[in-house]
C-alpha cells in the first residue's frame, strides 16, 4: 500500500470493548511502524456502556474507573494520544442535554 499512498502515520488503539492490548503486543506494533517509517501514536475513543446511549462517548462524559485505567495505561505507553470523540455527542440523556445549553 505504501508504494501507492504515502502513510506517515498511524493511530494505535490500546484497547477495544474495555479490553487493554497488552504491552509487548503494543511494543512490537510501534516496532513494526517506526521501521516503515511510520509514527504510531495512540488513538483513544472513550465510549458509554450506560443506556440510552450504549457505545456512544456521552456529551459529558463521567469518567469511570474502567476509562481512567485506560488513559492511563495508553499514557504510559506513548508520548502523543489523540481523543477520538466520533463527533457523538448526540445523546439525549438529561445531563447532556444540560450540559450542550452551557
Amino acid at each position: 500500500m505504501q508504494r501507492q499512498v504515502k502513510i506517515d502515520k498511524i493511530y494505535l488503539e490500546t484497547h477495544r470493548d474495555l479490553i487493554l492490548v497488552d504491552e509487548p503486543t503494543i511494543a512490537q506494533l510501534k516496532r513494526f511502524f517506526a521501521a516503515q517509517a511510520c509514527e504510531p501514536p495512540a488513538g483513544l475513543r472513550l465510549r458509554s456502556r450506560e443506556k440510552p446511549v450504549p457505545d456512544v462517548l456521552l456529551h459529558q462524559y463521567r469518567a469511570s474507573g474502567e476509562s481512567r485505567e485506560i488513559v492511563e495505561h495508553t499514557a504510559r505507553l506513548f508520548d502523543e494520544v489523540i481523543l477520538d470523540d466520533f463527533f457523538f455527542t448526540n445523546c439525549k440523556c438529561e445531563s447532556c442535554i444540560k450540559a450542550r445549553a452551557r
